[in-house]
């Protein structure tokens, strides 16, 4: 949480962009390495490609983040921002999306906004697996009570 009246979350945390940043790293060298080989053309090419993709996963990652304050939601999807106010959200809860492959462990689960007309909106964060449960379910636990608390302000139940 980034403070009381504004709800923060990002789909990397600190320790993943450590990891990126070690990445990057290794995606350059692995390009400057390349480039220096006898068939320059291809190796260049493709150090290129290889370092143009890896920038754009990190770029699509650091950006994919969800932030609720005393408006609505707001949260960023890979391309574009959309935004929910508090009045238009009847309220938020858990959605469990299958693997197509099922040879793989566990199910993804997310989270949705249901809205007042029945429709639902899924929401880019919190993110996780059944296997791994934790993050997931701390940042459902913050948004929950992000919507109390914002939500109730506009709906005359409660105020704060």
């Amino acid at each position: 949480m980034t403070g009381e009246d504004e709800l923060t979350l990002r789909w990397w945390t600190k320790r993943a962009h450590g990891v990126m940043a070690a990445l990057t790293v290794l995606a350059v060298g692995s390009a400057i390495a390349l480039s220096h080989s006898r068939r320059e053309a291809p190796a260049v090419i493709s150090a290129v490609v290889m370092v143009v993709v890896h920038l754009c996963c990190e770029i699509w990652g650091f950006q994919r983040r969800l932030v609720a304050d005393r408006e609505g939601l707001r949260f960023r999807t890979v391309l574009r921002w959309r935004q929910l106010a508090w009045t238009e959200v009847a309220g938020i809860e858990r959605m469990q999306v299958e693997w197509a492959d099922s040879a793989r462990r566990g199910d993804w689960l997310r989270a949705v906004a249901v809205l007042r007309d029945g429709s639902r909106v899924p929401l880019p964060l919190p993110y996780g697996t059944t296997q791994r449960r934790h993050p997931y379910e701390e940042e459902m636990l913050e948004l929950r009570a992000a919507y109390e608390r914002f939500a109730g302000r506009h709906d005359g139940s409660r105020g704060i």
